[in-house]
């Protein structure tokens, strides 16, 4: 198993780079980068929804009242944004496709951060080129709505302070030795992590937003004639070419996402509620109010427990920021093994 280690702690930025030997791309030259929280065991990335994949947020009940209440210690907002995530709800995402960017990690923009992800994946698209899950081939949104089996030429780059973690845990060992390419890396610069990596595999690296290649519309960048040749791969294969963020699936997974939060949401504010010690008054208030706001949301005049959010903040007082917090943990401990059992 051979480790190659990076030093990258360079603050200057990234540029993208062409090897000279190029006259024009081809598949052979097209890699797929991907950044994740998810290690790959046996070398399989599997889709969101099929790996049991959770997000959190702030719960819509009372996550404004809490919010509120912390605020009034004057926090920094890093203290500020720390001290909220004790709080927030876990639930599972609704995702069914893996992304990818092509020859590049993709900046962290309004609709995503994929900053310090300790795993970053490369592997050679021409392996899946013909795959009927690869459904979207563009530079900085490539996806696939299937479970992806890595080739012998994929790379695996994991940040050094990870790497400590998982060395010597053989289910972690056992994948990693299937790879032939392992990269660690020092420091907290992504892109010189990928930049390096893809160097030393015969790559070319280029710098990617939201929208695509940095570079990608001037006629004299490597960047232009990578992004025309994707471009041709494109319609040679027959696959389509949208921002997922724009894309009839997104806005599917989207509307599934949202009511399976609502439901979540729900459920962790009545484990609170029956799991803290209230005056009977504000139950009975409770539970009209959750009767009322029910019956507007079946009805369909309005999406959301408005008059439990009334009253949220006077909950939370009642019940204390502490007893919330370790009843919001242990909700989502509950959620969490729930989900691991239905992975078995």
């Amino acid at each position: 198993m051979k480790i190659t280690y990076l030093d990258c702690d360079n603050d200057e930025y990234i540029s993208d780079t062409r090897k000279t030997k190029y006259k024009d791309y081809t598949l052979d030259d097209c890699s797929l980068i991907r950044t994740t929280d998810v290690f790959p065991f046996n070398k399989i990335i599997q889709t969101p929804i099929n790996g049991r994949a959770t997000a959190k947020g702030r719960s819509s009940i009372i996550g404004q009242a809490i919010s509120t209440i912390i605020n009034k210690r004057n926090l920094s907002m890093d203290e500020f944004a720390k001290e909220s995530e004790k709080y927030y709800v876990i639930y599972e995402t609704m995702r069914s496709t893996i992304h990818f960017c092509i020859n590049g990690l993709v900046e962290s923009h309004e609709l995503g951060n994929f900053d310090s992800r300790p795993f970053i994946i490369i592997e050679p698209l021409k392996y899946h080129i013909n795959d009927k899950s690869l459904i979207n081939l563009k530079a900085a949104d490539t996806y696939f709505n299937e479970d992806i089996q890595l080739s012998e030429e994929a790379a695996i780059i994991i940040r050094e302070e990870e790497y400590q973690k998982i060395k010597n845990i053989p289910e972690y060992q056992s994948t990693l030795k299937k790879f032939n390419n392992i990269f660690v890396y020092r420091g907290n610069n992504e892109q010189q992590a990928v930049k390096e990596a893809l160097e030393a595999m015969n790559y070319d690296n280029f710098i990617i937003n939201k929208h695509g290649y940095v570079n990608g519309l001037n006629n004299d960048t490597s960047a232009n004639a990578m992004y025309n040749f994707i471009d041709t791969l494109r319609k040679t294969f027959n696959i389509k070419g949208e921002n997922h963020f724009n894309s009839e699936l997104n806005y599917e997974e989207s509307q599934k996402r949202i009511e399976l939060a609502i439901q979540i949401d729900l459920n962790h504010f009545f484990y609170i509620i029956e799991n803290s010690n209230l005056p009977n008054e504000l139950i009975v208030r409770i539970n009209i109010y959750y009767e009322q706001d029910k019956k507007d949301i079946e009805t369909g005049r309005s999406n959301e427990y408005k008059r439990l959010k009334k009253i949220s903040e006077e909950i939370v007082e009642c019940i204390g920021l502490k007893k919330i917090e370790e009843l919001t943990k242990e909700f989502n401990n509950n959620y969490i093994n729930n989900l691991k059992s239905k992975k078995k």
